[in-house]
């Protein structure tokens, strides 16, 4: 014998839980940012960002081998990518695990208002670059 109630209770936890599923695998990531960003938009990115460092490491391969072919275009696509990523201000957490003040100041040393060192100290303001060396 079913009983009505408990049916109707189990299907709604059903139902509730293959959202909390579709929500953990397609959207928790996109949103888990300072700057949120939709599905679309993010796979969008992803993948075009994606396909264009395979294709641009494609040519730092036979860039190594020909060294004379496809000067500084791997290189190149890196830091725009780079500059990309921060500017979404998305990375936080990996910036600070990856870009330290001690890289921050050997970025561009006698550039202070180096594009690269202002993007990231407007960015985040914790950053307190040691600009006494630099002309």
């Amino acid at each position: 014998m079913k009983i009505p109630g408990i049916v109707a209770y189990s299907k709604i936890w059903a139902i509730s839980n293959f959202y909390k599923i579709i929500y953990k695998i397609f959207l928790e990531h996109p949103n888990s940012t300072d700057n949120p960003q939709g599905y679309w938009a993010h796979g969008i990115f992803s993948g075009t960002n994606s396909i264009k460092l395979i294709g641009f490491g494609l040519l730092g391969v036979i860039h190594g081998i020909i060294p004379c072919v496809f000067k500084f275009s791997t290189s190149s696509y890196v830091i725009r990518s780079f500059v990309i990523l921060v500017r979404s201000k998305r990375h936080k957490k990996e910036i600070k695990n990856y870009v330290s003040q001690e890289v921050l100041e050997q970025l561009l040393p006698y550039n202070k208002s180096s594009p690269v060192v202002q993007i990231i100290k407007k960015y985040d303001e914790d950053y307190e670059l040691d600009t006494s060396t630099w002309d």
